[in-house]
């Protein structure tokens, strides 16, 4: 993407220096400026974004993942209603075990990554539920 964007920041200045324009350069300042408008064009289209405030990588916030995608813990964890702490440390330490990344790592990339992702499901059940 970084490529194409110089690549427009270039076609844009042999637009401004071409001779060929939508108003030709011979009629004096109209001429000019609709090639100095391409060029601002093209620098704010590609060049000028504005810094979103959304991380970059490709982590999950865990409030988004109880709200959104499992709003019961009990179910992640395979627990009934109401079950005691004793009882959610122990299925979450066993779903850990079953679960973890690095005890799947032998299975290939899409297993891990579906591994990955019921890890940050069973972490933040047993968040939302300690």
């Amino acid at each position: 993407m970084l490529k194409m964007k110089w690549l427009y920041l270039l076609l844009s200045l042999a637009y401004l220096i071409s001779p060929i324009d939508i108003i030709p350069d011979f009629f004096g300042l109209p001429g000019r400026l609709d090639d100095i408008a391409v060029f601002i064009f093209v620098y704010f289209k590609y060049f000028y974004t504005k810094k979103s405030k959304k991380p970059k990588d490709n982590t999950i916030d865990a409030e988004y993942v109880v709200v959104n995608k499992e709003p019961n813990p009990y179910t992640v964890l395979e627990l009934e209603k109401g079950a005691s702490k004793e009882q959610i440390v122990s299925q979450y330490k066993k779903l850990m075990a079953q679960y973890h990344p690095d005890k799947v790592s032998h299975l290939g990339k899409e297993l891990q990554q579906v591994a990955h992702e019921k890890t940050l499901q069973i972490q933040t059940a047993f968040k939302a539920l300690s």
